[in-house]
C-alpha cells in the first residue's frame, strides 16, 4: 500500500528528531511492505528508494492518505 504522510498526531521533540534523523518529512510517499504480527513494526519503502523498519509507536503517529 502506498500512502503520503500529511500530518503528525504527535509533534513532540523526540518524534520530530527521530523523523528528521531518518529524513522523513510531510509530503513523503511511503510504501508499506509488511507489518510484523508480533510487535506491529512496519517494513516500509521511503520515496521508492530507502527501505527501513519503523516501530508501531512511530507508525501510529503518522497521519497518511492513499
Amino acid at each position: 500500500v502506498k500512502v503520503t504522510i500529511v500530518a503528525l498526531k504527535n509533534s513532540s521533540f523526540e518524534l520530530l528528531d527521530y523523523l528528521n534523523n531518518k529524513k522523513i518529512k510531510l509530503g513523503d510517499t511511503i510504501q508499506i511492505i509488511s507489518i510484523e504480527p508480533f510487535d506491529k513494526s512496519c517494513s516500509i519503502l521511503l520515496e521508492e528508494t530507502v527501505r527501513m523498519t519503523m516501530t508501531q509507536q512511530v507508525c501510529s503517529c503518522l497521519l497518511v492518505v492513499k
